[in-house]
Order: C-alpha cells, then structure tokens, then sequence
C-alpha cells in the first residue's frame, strides 16, 4: 500500500520537474512566436484602418459613389435574404423527404438524405452571415462618408455669401 502511494507521489514530482524545465525551454520560443504574430496583426489591422479611411473619403468627395454604394449594400441584402430563404427551403425539403423516406421504410437513405440537406443548410446559414457582416461593414463604411461629406458640404455652404430676395 505504501509502495503505491510513494510510487504516485513521485510520478507527480517527476512530471512536475519535467513541465517545469519544459516550460523554461519552451517560453521564449513562445514569446517569439507571439510577438510576431502580434506584429502581424497590428500591421493588418493599420493596413485595414487606412483602406477603410481611404474608402471613406473617396465616398465622401463623391456622391455618386455613395448612391452605387447604397445599391451595392441593397444587393447585398438581397443576396443575404435569398440565402435564407434558400436555407430554409432546404431544411423543410429535407424534413418533409425524410418523413417520406420513412413511411416506406428507407431509414439508411433517409438519414443520409437529412444529413446532406442539414449540411447544405447549414453552409447557406454560414454563407448569410458572412454576406451580412460584410453588408453591415460596408453600410458603416457609407454612413462616415455621408457624415464626412455633410460637415464638408457644410463648410463650404457656410462660405458662401447667402442670396438676398428682393
């Protein structure tokens, strides 16, 4: 008896040494790996900040890109309904095919049939909310140019002499 808690007892001392200079050993390769990970999404993330300025002054300057931007965002949204809407379709069309594959007695083929039409409803699904994070990124994108173009429409307007009636 004691023999077994003495051989557990440094079998946890053993691993615990063992983690420990694995732990020396591996910490600053880890902290190189990190660090340059984090450069590299910093980069990005600067990289994306001034094309989303960039875009936002373009818009700005121009409101007919703003109106095919606006079309842009509606398609958009379209697209994202019709995937839904085709996503649903799927999942009632396999519903309503296995209870069809079931009353004549094909339970193989119709848990096949629901898993294919439950995986191709589920991409559908996945495929809508990338198309709306995308939509809900670049209706942000247009709101800032719209601001930024009021306050500089504003500016000039203030400029300008006013026309008196007469």
């Amino acid at each position: 008896m004691l023999a077994k808690y003495l051989g557990w007892f440094f079998s946890v001392v053993l691993a615990g040494i063992g983690i420990n200079l694995a732990a020396n050993y591996l910490k600053p390769f880890l902290d190189k790996v990190w660090a340059k990970r984090s450069l590299r999404h910093k980069t990005w993330t600067e990289t994306k900040r001034r094309e989303r300025l960039a875009r936002i002054e373009k818009l700005a300057k121009d409101p007919h890109e703003q109106i095919l931007q606006g079309l842009a965002i509606n398609e958009s949204y379209l697209s994202t309904i019709r995937t839904w809407i085709f996503a649903v379709a799927i999942f009632v069309l396999g519903i309503i095919g296995f209870q069809f594959l079931i009353t004549v007695n094909q339970f193989i083929y119709a848990s096949i049939f629901i898993v294919i039409l439950l995986l191709i409803s589920a991409f559908s699904i996945i495929l809508a909310g990338k198309e709306n994070s995308k939509r809900s990124d670049e209706a942000d994108i247009l709101r800032e140019a719209r601001k930024s173009s009021v306050k500089q429409s504003g500016a000039k307007s203030d400029s300008t002499p006013e026309k008196t009636e007469l």
